[in-house]
C-alpha cells in the first residue's frame, strides 16, 4: 500500500514539476516490471513492452490499470516516415523514448552500435470484447557507425495487420511481441490530497511507535 502511493506520487511530482523540455522522464529503466516512460507533452506513461512478452493477445485494450496503446498513441511517440530514414540527434527526447523501447524491446537485431524495438498496439479500440492488435517494428543505427556518434539513422515500419488471439496461431513469434500500454499521469489535485493522505499515515504510525 505504502509503496504504491510513494509510486503514485512520484509520477505526480514528475507531472508538476517537469517543463516542457525534456518531454520525458524514465523510471527504472533497468527494470522490465517497473520500468516507465513519462510523457509530460501527453501526460501519459508508458510500460516497458518486455512487461507482457508471451502473454496471450487480450480481447480488451484495458488491462487493470493499464490499457493497450493506440495506433495514433504510438506514432505520436515514435514518428514513422515511411519509406525514409530520420536523422535523431543523441542528445534528443526521441532519441531518450527510442534507447528506453531498445532496452524494453523483444526484438534481439544485434547491432554494436544502434537498437531495435518493437511492440503490439490496438488496432481497432472500439470492438468491446474482440479488439484486434498491429505491431510497430523500428530500427536505429548510429550515425557514423561508432560509439560516439552524435546522431542516429532511424526508421520504422507498422505491419499492416489486424491480430487477435485465434490469428496468432500460425505466428506465435510476432503475437509474443510486447504490448505498449499506457496510462495517464495523476492529476496534481489528487497527488496532492493523496500527498496529505500519506502524511497522514505516516504521523499515525509514528505516534503509535511511541
Amino acid at each position: 500500500m505504502m509503496k504504491s502511493l510513494a509510486s503514485m506520487m512520484l509520477l505526480g511530482v514528475l507531472s508538476t514539476s517537469a517543463l516542457a523540455d525534456p518531454r520525458f522522464d524514465v523510471i527504472d529503466a533497468g527494470s522490465v516490471t517497473a520500468g516507465m516512460l513519462v510523457d509530460h507533452s501527453t501526460n501519459l506513461v508508458w510500460r516497458s513492452p518486455s512487461a507482457t512478452y508471451g502473454l496471450p493477445l487480450p480481447s480488451t485494450p484495458q488491462i487493470g490499470d493499464w490499457r493497450v496503446a493506440t495506433g495514433q498513441e504510438v506514432a505520436a511517440l515514435l514518428p514513422i516516415t515511411f519509406g525514409q530514414d530520420q536523422i535523431v540527434a543523441r542528445d534528443s527526447d526521441l532519441f531518450q523514448a527510442l534507447s528506453f523501447f531498445a532496452g524494453h524491446s523483444t526484438i534481439v537485431c544485434g547491432l554494436q552500435y544502434g537498437g531495435c524495438l518493437g511492440g503490439l498496439f490496438v488496432d481497432q479500440p472500439n470492438m468491446g470484447d474482440h479488439a484486434t492488435y498491429d505491431a510497430l517494428m523500428g530500427q536505429f543505427v548510429a550515425t557514423p557507425y561508432q560509439a560516439d556518434a552524435p546522431n542516429v539513422s532511424y526508421n520504422a515500419t507498422v505491419t499492416l495487420g489486424s491480430y487477435a488471439q485465434a490469428t496468432c496461431l500460425p505466428d506465435m513469434s510476432l503475437c509474443k511481441m510486447g504490448l505498449f500500454m499506457v496510462r495517464e499521469v495523476p492529476e496534481p489535485g489528487t497527488v496532492g490530497l493523496m500527498t496529505l493522505g500519506l502524511a497522514a499515515l505516516v504521523l499515525m504510525w509514528r505516534v503509535r511507535q511511541r
